[in-house]
């Protein structure tokens, strides 16, 4: 409680609601202007307009958190992506990430989705400058959702004492 965490992608503000709500100094942003919107008025909090391309925090946060939201930057851009996460990070700073489970870019219903599995996110992790310490597999939960699973990473970036 009270470290630092960036929420990249917020949607619509139901984890920085809940990081906030934990002790958690919760800075937010997301692309879209609506889910801004949305973030603002369901969260309190100031959440900013930007894409995941546009971040240029430098050792600010003691977390990161990308929940279901990288999915959707390119995979020719998510490398450059990474690398503005790691430095966004402290040293020792702690980042999650979830990706729909498989291979390849697709687009549904006008949004653009980069799949990954454990094989695919790792080496990408490690290049950042991350020390993936776990990947996972699970089942997609929500209500009404295609039956899909995620991949997750919790990664630690290095270059701290720990």
């Amino acid at each position: 409680a009270g470290g630092a965490v960036l929420e990249a992608g917020c949607g619509w503000g139901r984890d920085a609601k809940a990081l906030h709500a934990a002790g958690f100094q919760v800075t937010a942003f997301d692309g879209s202007a609506e889910m801004v919107r949305l973030a603002r008025e369901h969260t309190g909090l100031q959440v900013e307009q930007m894409r995941f391309q546009e971040m240029a925090w430098e050792g600010a946060f003691d977390g990161v958190w990308a929940c279901a939201s990288l999915l959707h930057v390119p995979l020719a851009e998510l490398d450059e992506v990474l690398a503005r996460v790691v430095a966004a990070l402290k040293p020792d700073g702690v980042f999650y990430a979830s990706f729909k489970h498989g291979a390849g870019e697709r687009e549904r219903d006008g949004r653009r989705f980069t799949d990954m599995t454990g094989e695919t996110l790792r080496p990408r992790l490690e290049r950042a400058g991350l020390e993936p310490v776990d990947l996972w597999i699970s089942p997609d939960e929500r209500p009404h959702a295609v039956p899909n699973e995620w991949v997750s990473a919790l990664s630690i970036r290095g270059g701290g004492l720990g």
